[in-house]
């Protein structure tokens, strides 16, 4: 097994491994989970083991036929996010959702690598598994954008250098979690197509969808927070940099000024969006203060590891909290965010004194056991993102529906 000591040292490799992933998973999965978020993410390697192979179709094939099992045996659609190695210096990102009529997957590649095709492998094997459903109950969504040679002049492009591709992968898919992104794209779909503008599709493909920059969703926008050429960045529409992308309330535009930079680059001094660095150290901090403070941290590191899970037969396994526990979090976190912004004019601060009611209400109301109250106040705060209030309701629905289960299972039973 690893120690402590190989995953700082793994993390600082600037082409990360496996090891590395996993260590930023496991702190992002029990950062979450202290908010009440379950979130299932994991990473696959399916890099290609020798010359003749294009991707390793065992660990697909057993991904796969796992997570399939799962949605089979489910009332509720199963998700997941996966971090995929499909080279030995490449990572993309997955958001898939598999249930018992279809799949669906979102394939997001900051830097349109070739070897991302694994993600569509990954996904016709899983279309495989539903020869006679409706063909749109199972699509592949894909960001294509840019196809210039990557360098600064390839428009809408994202990711420029050789070694940050698990860090974006990472950072989509953490954003993606907080989002209903399925949903999200399938209104984005109808609204095009009502538009007579529908997102491309493949030529012969019953399921792939591309969209890119001119047709993102809005919701979507924060992909581009990272981009990593000024030149890319002022070619995307217009549209998207007045688009909120974090919970903080920043938009586009802001976010990426926030993290521009002088740098100096063959003796040049450039403007460049450090973002994705600034990412990166704050990924490495948040794994060193885990391994300090969580007990058997290292374990829940392997337990990221999709093959590993599945193995165990924990992939996508449902998490239970612990209700008081997450609600006081949850206020404590929302709190923070209403105290790091100032308030603008009369109507500012009138907003600040309503959530400070809301912030008194929503403690008392946990003292008094009353969670669904106490969340209720909490999803009133006006300094509040969309996002952060949408995961605000899908808590306190997930907590009704575990309220639901234990009242069923204490049900006394009739002998017949």
């Amino acid at each position: 097994m690893n120690t402590e000591q190989d995953v700082l040292n793994s993390l600082q490799d600037d082409i990360w491994s496996s090891l590395a992933v996993d260590a930023v998973i496991a702190e992002k999965v029990e950062k979450r989970a202290q908010r009440g978020q379950d979130l299932q993410m994991y990473s696959l390697e399916i890099q290609p083991r020798f010359r003749e192979e294009r991707f390793n179709m065992e660990n697909v094939n057993t991904f796969v036929d796992a997570i399939h099992q799962q949605a089979m045996n489910s009332s509720k659609p199963i998700r997941v996010q996966l971090v995929v190695k499909t080279s030995n210096v490449h990572w993309t990102a997955m958001d898939i959702e598999v249930s018992q009529e279809g799949v669906k997957c979102i394939n997001i590649d900051a830097v349109a690598d070739p070897t991302s095709l694994g993600a569509k492998e990954i996904f016709d094997k899983l279309v495989e598994k539903y020869p006679n459903s409706d063909p749109n109950k199972s699509k592949f969504y894909f960001l294509r954008d840019g196809s210039l040679p990557s360098d600064e002049t390839k428009k809408q492009g994202i990711q420029y250098d050789g070694a940050s591709c698990s860090r974006f992968a990472l950072d989509i898919l953490f954003h993606l979690s907080n989002l209903d992104s399925f949903t999200i794209l399938e209104n984005r779909e109808q609204e095009m197509r009502e538009n007579n503008t529908p997102f491309k599709i493949p030529s012969g493909s019953k399921h792939e969808r591309f969209f890119n920059a001119s047709n993102i969703p809005p919701e979507f926008a924060f992909v581009y927070r990272g981009t990593q050429s000024k030149e890319s960045f002022a070619s995307l529409p217009e549209t998207l940099y007045q688009q909120e992308v974090n919970k903080k309330g920043e938009n586009l535009a802001s976010a990426e000024a926030k993290h521009t930079k002088p740098v100096e680059v063959k003796g040049v001094t450039k403007l460049r969006n450090l973002a994705i660095q600034h990412k990166r150290d704050g990924f490495i901090q948040d794994v060193r203060e885990a391994m300090l403070s969580q007990p058997g941290f290292l374990k829940k590191v392997q337990d990221r590891d999709a093959l590993t899970a599945i193995a165990k037969g924990s992939l996508a396994a449902q998490r239970k909290f612990i209700q008081p526990s997450v609600t006081a979090n949850l206020i404590r976190e929302a709190q923070s965010i209403m105290e790091n912004k100032t308030p603008n004019g009369l109507s500012g601060k009138y907003n600040r004194l309503c959530d400070r009611y809301h912030f008194f209400q929503s403690a008392r109301d946990l003292e008094k056991g009353k969670i669904p109250e106490a969340i209720g106040h909490l999803s009133a705060v006006s300094c509040l993102t969309e996002n952060h209030k949408n995961r605000l309701t899908t808590i306190q629905k997930e907590f009704q529906e575990d309220d639901e289960k234990v009242l069923g299972d204490e049900q006394p039973k009739l002998m017949g």
